[in-house]
This record gives structure tokens, sequence and C-alpha cells, in this order.
């Protein structure tokens, strides 16, 4: 087969298409969490939502926005929600709507952490010897919902 110029750009052109069908339909596996959860919680959207990539610790880079680029660096996503005055049982809600078990709850300075596991969730992590992959910190004015695990601050 010869390969003119035409059938070279061609080809690069059909790659490029592919690789980028291939990274929006990546892009929407991972803003699953975010959508998912508003299906769980009333409908409501979240109040931020924020992308780690390139470390599964707290050195994640952080960013609300990504590109094709960052796509295959995403190491999890988070969620965070505002509370209405007296709301309780979304961590509940929650649980349920990924069919995830509590693995173990902590209670630390009027947090509650509920670290979970979930088969429909890709990305696991091991704490303290468990695995997990959600993760859900109840606040008296938010919730924050990630996914393997909270990076950073909540």
């Amino acid at each position: 087969m010869v390969w003119t110029l035409k059938s070279f750009c061609l080809r690069l052109f059909a790659v490029c298409v592919a690789v980028a069908v291939v990274g929006v339909l990546f892009l929407c596996r991972f803003s699953a969490l975010q959508s998912d959860l508003a299906g769980c919680l009333e409908g409501r959207g979240a109040d931020s939502s924020s992308y780690f990539i390139h470390s599964p610790t707290c050195f994640a880079r952080e960013k609300e926005q990504l590109s094709l680029f960052d796509l295959p660096f995403i190491q999890g996503e988070k969620v965070v929600y505002l509370l209405k005055k007296g709301e309780t049982g979304t961590a509940e809600t929650i649980l349920a709507a990924f069919d995830a078990y509590d693995v173990w709850t902590e209670e630390i300075d009027g947090t509650t952490s509920y670290y979970a596991a979930s088969e429909k969730l890709p990305k696991k992590v091991t704490v303290g010897g468990r695995t997990v992959n959600l993760h859900i910190a109840v606040k008296a004015d938010r919730v924050v919902v990630g996914t393997p695990i909270i990076f950073g601050g909540y």
C-alpha cells in the first residue's frame, strides 16, 4: 500500500477522532459520581465538585475542569452538597444509591465519616488494612462525597 500525504492525513484525522470519542466516554464515566448522586439526592446539583489527578494521596492536584489530557491521570473525585437546616439521612441515602456497605464510621470534631465499599465504583484504596472506595463526610451544614476517598479537606 502506498501512503500519500492525503491518506496519511485522513488516517491521522480518524485516529484523533477515535481518541476524542474515547476521551469523552472516559470523562463521562468519571463524572458519574456527581450524576449518580443527583439522582438520589432529590435531583439536586452539586454545590461544587472537583477531580484529583496525578496522585492517589493528599498531594494530588485538584481541578474543577478537566481536559482530555487529564483523563489518564484521574485518581479521584469529590462532590460537595450543602445541607438544609435539620436535613438528615443523607449518608444512608448515598450508601443505598451505590449499593455500598459501611466498612467503618468515625466521628471527629463534629464530622461523621463513613468509609464504605461499592461494586459500582471502579477505583479502590486500602485504608487501615481495609479496602474502601466511597467516603462520605457529614457536617452540620454539608455533606462531602469522594471516590475512592476524599482527598484534601472536607
